[in-house]
Formats: C-alpha cells, structure tokens, sequence
C-alpha cells in the first residue's frame, strides 16, 4: 500500500523536474521518496546552486514545501565505490526501496529520469493484511512520520474491549519514534460508556496512566450521532496529510481475521477535516477529555 523510491539527486536538475518529481508523493499517492545515500538533501542543494537565480529560488521554494511530508528518512546501506545506480540496484534487490529513478543511463536496469512516464506511477492499490497490533502499526507508521497530531474515528470503540486497547497502545508505542504527540479518537457515547460514565473514566484513566508516555496525549471526545446526516460508522485514522480507512474498527481478533484498508482519498480527507478538525461534524459533543503521559 505504500512504497518507498529512490531517486538520484542528479535528477532534481531543474525546478519543474524537482516539482514534477515531488507531486507524484505524498500519502495519498502511497508513496515516499527515501533520502538515500545520506546526506541526500545537501547533494539536491548542490545540483540546484548552479541554476539562474530565479530558477534556484523556485526550486529551493518548492523543496521547503514538499520534503516535510513526501521525503522520509531511513538507514539504507551505501557503497561508496559503486555508483548510484549499482547501489539502488542492489537496495532494490534487498527490497529495502520498491522503484528507484537514476538520473542517466545506465547498466543496472534503474530506470532514468528521461524514460519515466504517467505509467511507471501506477495508482496506491487498496490491501488487506491480519488484524493484528503488528500489522497495524506497520500501515500507520508513515502517516506518524509526517503528522504531529492524528485523529481516530472508530463509533464502537470501547475502553473495556482489550482487543481495541491494545492496538490504541501499539499505536501510542509506534509514534514514540515519531513527531505525532498527540491522538484525538471520536466515538460514540451510548457505546463507550455502555458500562456507565464511571466506569468509562475509570478505564480511561487507567489505559493512559500505563500507555501515555510523558510528551504525549490522548484525547477522547464521546459524540452522540443519532440520526444524524454524518452518522458515523467506517473507521479511519488521518491527519492533514493523509489517512487510512479501515473496513472494521482498531481491533486485535482472537482469530486470524483480515481486515481491508485503503488509502483516504484527497477528496474524503478534505471532507474528513472539515468534520472532525474542523468541528463541522453537527453531532452532540457530550463530553471530552484530554490526558498527558506520565510514563518517562
């Protein structure tokens, strides 16, 4: 569902080749472009600082407004008496990149910069993987690499289901490594409070006391959305910057069970946005609670 590229910086040869090359990733598109070899993004710097003045202050422009969401960074062995392509090549076989882009011929089988088309970005596909906490963690992790803050819409969420709480807690360990601090769930009342508003609090309270580490939070807002036009129902996890949608809620089967997912697209993130950051959802808010980590 997502997958990462190589792409030799001697490809970024000029403003419309680095915007062009940028547009085709993101989340959305299912794909990330790794900064590889190290030191990546200085050797872009480069081949750009030759360029007119005006056409290196675009190009520079449109690097600061793509790399935070489109570029990520991972440790991907490089030799430095092999050339580029070689390397990609040999990554590539390892299945440490998907796709890589060279910027000349070469012969290696890497396809260049010159001979890339509409049909070598083929459209994120749709996957389906085992309920687990594992794999869980494993679709979500990029859209935590890019996202400061992710909201969880899941109507059946229940603090006293251990097969949600456990992957809400994968989810928490996951972003540790990550910049997103903060998790904002949206659920329904007469569901996760079905034990009593008490007895919700109480749990509640002990899942964040145990699960929350200190530079994080955790943010529940009970909504009753009952005949409502925005009724809830799928489930989905998504930022500004892109989201997944889930086919049964954030839940650990007892059994092995599969579970669809799919990339959210622009058009629903757009409308998910408006609905839940926004505040543009219309359902009653019957409470809201915020807890911060203590765990160190």
């Amino acid at each position: 569902m997502i997958e990462d590229y190589a792409v030799e910086p001697d490809c970024f040869r000029s403003p419309d080749a680095l915007r062009y090359l940028f547009e085709k990733f993101g989340f959305h598109h299912g794909r990330f472009i790794v900064a590889y070899p190290s030191g990546w993004l200085s050797k872009i710097r480069n081949e750009l600082s030759s360029l007119p003045d005006g056409q290196r202050k675009r190009a520079i422009e449109y690097l600061a407004k793509y790399r935070d969401d489109r570029i990520v960074e991972r440790k991907i062995d490089f030799d430095p008496t092999r050339d580029w392509a070689n390397n990609a090549a040999i990554a590539k076989q390892h299945r440490e990149i998907d796709k890589a882009i060279c910027g000349k011929s070469n012969a290696h089988g890497i396809t260049t910069y010159d001979e890339i088309d509409e049909s070598f970005f083929l459209p994120a596909e749709s996957g389906r993987t085992v309920a687990n906490v594992k794999n869980y963690s494993s679709a979500i992790q990029r859209l935590l690499q890019i996202s400061r803050e992710v909201i969880l819409v899941d109507p059946y969420f229940q603090f006293s289901r251990p097969g949600r709480t456990k992957v809400l807690s994968a989810f928490l360990s996951e972003a540790m490594r990550t910049p997103c601090k903060s998790f904002v769930l949206f659920c329904r009342h007469s569901i996760a409070t079905n034990a009593g508003g008490d007895k919700f609090r109480q749990l509640a309270q002990q899942f964040c006391s145990r699960h929350l580490f200190h530079d994080q939070k955790l943010t529940v807002n009970l909504l009753d959305d009952e005949g409502r036009p925005n009724a809830m129902h799928a489930r989905y996890i998504f930022s500004r910057k892109g989201g997944i949608a889930f086919d049964k809620g954030f839940q650990e089967e007892p059994v092995e069970t599969y579970v669809d997912l799919a990339l959210i697209a622009p058009k629903l993130l757009d409308d998910l946005c408006k609905l839940y950051l926004d505040g543009n959802h219309g359902h009653t808010v019957v409470a809201s609670y915020t807890w911060k980590g203590s765990n160190s």
